[in-house]
Formats: structure tokens, sequence, C-alpha cells
């Protein structure tokens, strides 16, 4: 929170994206679904916004998590699925097999 009043709209869109990712990776530890769905949902905009893909895929990757933590696993392999794609065009191989893995081991 404190970080959030510090980072405000008018910081640039890479530090608001990473504030995005920091805040809804703190927000999933305590299981604060909904605040760690508001600020992965954030996030590929941002990160649209400032050129990073890759950005918006590790955005897609966290949320993916977040749902299947929750039991919302078609929801969670649906958005896997869209995001496994581009990951392999970006040859981001690796991140894409973690999210195949993440998703097929819950």
């Amino acid at each position: 929170e404190e970080a959030a009043r510090l980072v405000g709209d008018d910081a640039p869109v890479r530090q608001r994206g990473f504030l995005g990712s920091v805040g809804g990776s703190w927000a999933w530890r305590r299981r604060d679904w909904a605040a760690a769905e508001a600020a992965f949902r954030r996030q590929p905009a941002l990160y649209g916004e400032a050129g990073m893909e890759l950005g918006q895929h590790m955005a897609h990757n966290n949320m993916a998590g977040v749902l299947l933590d929750q039991g919302r696993y078609d929801e969670a392999a649906a958005l896997a699925s869209a995001t496994i794609a581009p990951l392999r065009a970006q040859r981001a191989h690796a991140l894409a097999w973690g999210l195949i893995y993440t998703v097929l081991a819950r």
C-alpha cells in the first residue's frame, strides 16, 4: 500500500506495471484473491502501453496461478492456452513450458 501511494498515475508505466506485479504477488501470498486479481488484470494493459509484450504474458501467467489456487481450473486453462503460443513465438519456451506444467500439476 505504501508503494502504491508513492507510485502515482504519473509514474513511468513500467514502474506501475512492476508495482502491480509486486502488489499482486503479495496479495496472492496472503490469499487475498480479489486484490491479486485486480493487480494482475491491470498489468497487461500497463505493459502493453510500455511495449513490453513479455511482461503482458508474465502477468497472464501470474493470473493463471491465482485462478488455479482458487480452484478455477477452466479459467486458468483458457488463460494459459491463450498465453502459451505468444510465449513460444517470442522464443520464451521455458516460460511457456513452466505455464503448461503449472496448469497440469494442479
